[in-house]
């Protein structure tokens, strides 16, 4: 390895250790006694997102919104999600369910939610014209993310790419210090 890749590979360690806040929205556990195993299976997915880049990232604040205290009684969830997404580094959205299609469509009126968010998605969604098409084009292509059913149950997107859109975040983040 020469002297630049050192530099670049101790950089991404030491960012690794920053503190960053980051939400991933999707399905939403189905409870115990849902006998729903399509939602299970989504959900746990959406977990398994949390925990790889928990254990990558322990100094990051790896949350679902679910688990953001309300601040006041008088806000209503889609409000009390605007505070969450505004103050959060990074949104990450596994859209497998109507609960996440309502949010991308509501949120990507704000522009500053529009540079934040990466989309995970089915390609066959992507690849397809539409009204879903018209608000996945209000994100960036580059956080546009499409995946294949194999990919899907390799759990590719948990393990893999959200650790890949993590490292450029916090990269990124690590610059502007």
């Amino acid at each position: 390895m020469n002297d630049y890749e050192l530099e670049e590979k101790k950089f991404f360690e030491d960012v690794s250790f920053q503190r960053l806040d980051v939400l991933i929205w999707g399905p939403g556990d189905p409870e115990e006694n849902d006998d729903d195993a399509e939602a299970k299976k989504a959900y746990e997915k959406r977990c398994l997102m949390r925990a790889t880049l928990r254990e990558k990232y322990p100094r990051a604040r790896v949350r679902f919104s679910e688990e953001i205290k309300k601040r006041n009684p008088e806000m209503s969830q889609l409000d009390q999600e605007t505070f969450d997404a505004k103050f959060a580094d990074l949104v990450i959205i596994l859209d497998i369910g109507r609960g996440a299609d309502l949010e991308l469509d509501h949120f990507t009126k704000f522009s500053w939610f529009r540079t934040k968010v990466y989309l995970f998605v089915p390609q066959k969604y992507l690849d397809a014209p539409g009204l879903a098409d018209e608000v996945y084009k209000l994100i960036p292509e580059k956080q546009r993310k499409g995946y294949s059913p194999e990919e899907y149950e390799r759990c590719d997107v948990a393990k893999v790419r959200t650790l890949d859109i993590m490292e450029i975040v916090a990269g990124l983040k690590g610059l502007s210090y």
